[in-house]
């Protein structure tokens, strides 16, 4: 079957897949489309299976409208705006009264900032996910222990903790036993949308999940890799990265750490 596939085959099954997952973003879909699209090159490049080169034209393309909706990372300016009204968000506007978990919500925030992790990511780490390697380089440990959920098994990595943020976070967690947030991932995403929309940001727009916009943009500008920034993050790499990933070791914790420290804010 494999060696009887045609382009066409794959563009009927890219546009069966948009009419089963309308409401799936491209981006999504687009996921979908290279894992399938490198088992194809695998079986033409490597198996020999197929002769032809039959994935073109196969990604769905974003359209003007897609790029001016999509979400947008923080500026500097924006996390100053933040970081002057945190109050707003840890204590209630009704009596401003300090909120039940009012000291988590900015080590959240900062761990977002400086990981480019996921909001559900953050929420579950324990203290035991604190860790020092055999070269006493701090890291964060994202797993799927203690029954922890994950996004896909790219999210499964070893983050360095940024010289920025090394400090605040021993101090943050010297206080803690276990669990280091008891918020929820709900009631932090409702209040968390609500303080930042109350502010002045696009509701659509600028939202947590652009700390890892943020993140991985300043990591560009100062001339990372591609699949270094996608080992920080979780990210799955692209076609041309992955059969390199597949046969090749991560790279060590040093190198991610000497990478990630290039990134700096400017920020009170």
């Amino acid at each position: 079957y494999i060696k009887k596939l045609q382009n066409k085959d794959l563009i009927n099954f890219r546009d069966y897949l948009k009419s089963i997952k309308k409401s799936a973003k491209k981006s999504t879909l687009n996921n979908i489309l290279t894992n399938i699209t490198t088992f194809i090159n695998y079986c033409k490049d490597t198996a020999n299976y197929i002769q032809n080169t039959i994935t073109k034209n196969i990604k769905i393309n974003k359209t003007i409208k897609d790029e001016k909706d999509t979400v947008q990372g923080w500026s500097d300016k924006d996390i100053q705006i933040l970081f002057d009204n945190i109050k707003s968000l840890t204590h209630t506007s009704h009596k401003n009264i300090a909120r039940k978990y009012e000291h988590e919500y900015l080590m959240i925030i900062k761990l977002a900032m400086y990981t480019g992790s996921r909001e559900s990511e953050i929420l579950q780490l324990t203290k035991e996910d604190i860790k020092r390697d055999v070269n006493n380089i701090l890291y964060i440990d994202i797993n799927v222990n203690e029954k922890k959920s994950i996004k896909n098994i790219s999210s499964i990595r070893h983050i360095p903790v940024h010289r920025d943020l090394e400090k605040d976070l021993l101090e943050y967690i010297s206080h803690k036993r276990k669990i280091l947030f008891k918020i929820t991932l709900a009631i932090f995403s409702k209040q968390f949308s609500d303080y930042k929309t109350k502010l002045g940001f696009e509701k659509t727009i600028k939202v947590f999940h652009s700390f890892r916009h943020t993140l991985q943009d300043k990591l560009k500008q100062n001339m990372v890799q591609n699949m270094v920034i996608n080992e920080l993050t979780g990210h799955s790499q692209d076609d041309s990265s992955k059969m390199t990933d597949r046969y090749t070791n991560k790279y060590s914790l040093k190198i991610l750490k000497e990478e990630l420290d290039k990134i700096k804010y400017e920020i009170n």
